[in-house]
């Protein structure tokens, strides 16, 4: 948990957020950063009593500002960047950052898991030292441990999900993807678990065309035979009755095609079926 990972929860992570780190950069060089022994509570929330997050006198500049560099905003949008409430929530939510930076330090952890853990003692332990909690919301929570994570691929595998009452079979430490008859279950470390997916991956990628993937698309799929094969027994017109809100009733047609996929397991399937004795499949 570095400074640098640390420094961009002072602004939103969501839409908000490129327009709060441009206010902050042309009009929040005064603002007083509040050391935590003057923050006050308020009904379970910590606010600032200086003049962080104060843009009162500067609207104007403010708003031209936004309308200039970012034109898609909406007037409730407008109007939350201008009150304080955005900017002290974002503040408050650096503070414990900060907090809790320093007492796990700015190593660097391979192991999620491990580090969620060591996460959640850190905040146990800063709550009996100060003898209130430093409670992190959901939200909070979330862009917190996203800004200070990132990717690796050698890194160890994030569970989601620990399986009880599935009997593991591997006592080895790299996961097995044969555990049991479920979809999804790995054998991991002695337990049957789930891994949490990355959700920056694709299920599709673009492969340069070249001779060789020219040849197989041909040979798999664009020869005659196959041709007339995925025309006969795969391709798969749709029609829907639809109703209009005047109630007026129409034909609508669509042409489903398989995926490649679906195509080579098809395929496969009846090449094992004929071969077995049976001839229509």
């Amino acid at each position: 948990m570095t400074s640098e990972r640390i420094a961009p929860l002072r602004f939103e992570s969501g839409k908000l957020g490129p327009a709060m780190q441009k206010i902050y950069e042309q009009f929040g060089g005064d603002w007083k950063e509040t050391p935590p022994s003057k923050v006050s509570q308020s009904k379970g929330s910590r606010s600032y009593s200086g003049a962080y997050g104060d843009l009162s006198e500067v609207k104007a500049e403010v708003r031209t500002l936004l309308k200039a560099d970012f034109k898609d905003l909406k007037e409730k949008q407008l109007k939350d960047l201008l009150a304080d409430k955005i900017w002290l929530a974002q503040k408050d939510l650096l503070d414990k950052a900060e907090a809790v930076a320093q007492a796990l330090g700015d190593g660097q952890f391979d192991d999620y898991d491990e580090f969620e853990g060591v996460f959640e003692e850190a905040l146990k332990k800063l709550a009996t030292k100060k003898r209130r909690a430093l409670k992190l919301e959901t939200k909070e929570k979330k862009q917190l441990l996203s800004s200070v994570s990132g990717t690796n691929p050698e890194a160890e595998p994030v569970i989601k999900k620990v399986l009880t009452g599935v009997v593991s079979k591997n006592k080895g430490g790299s996961p097995n993807a044969h555990a049991g008859s479920m979809y999804g279950a790995f054998e991991y470390k002695g337990q049957v678990v789930t891994f949490q997916t990355d959700g920056s991956l694709r299920d599709s990628e673009d492969v340069p065309l070249t001779a060789e993937t020219v040849s197989s698309l041909w040979n798999a799929v664009l020869s005659p035979d196959n041709i007339l094969s995925i025309i006969g027994r795969f391709i798969h017109l749709e029609i829907k009755e639809i109703e209009d809100w005047k109630g007026l009733k129409s034909k609508k047609e669509a042409l489903i095609f398989p995926r490649y996929h679906q195509l080579l397991a098809r395929t496969n399937i009846r090449s094992i079926v004929c071969a077995r004795g049976k001839t229509r499949v």
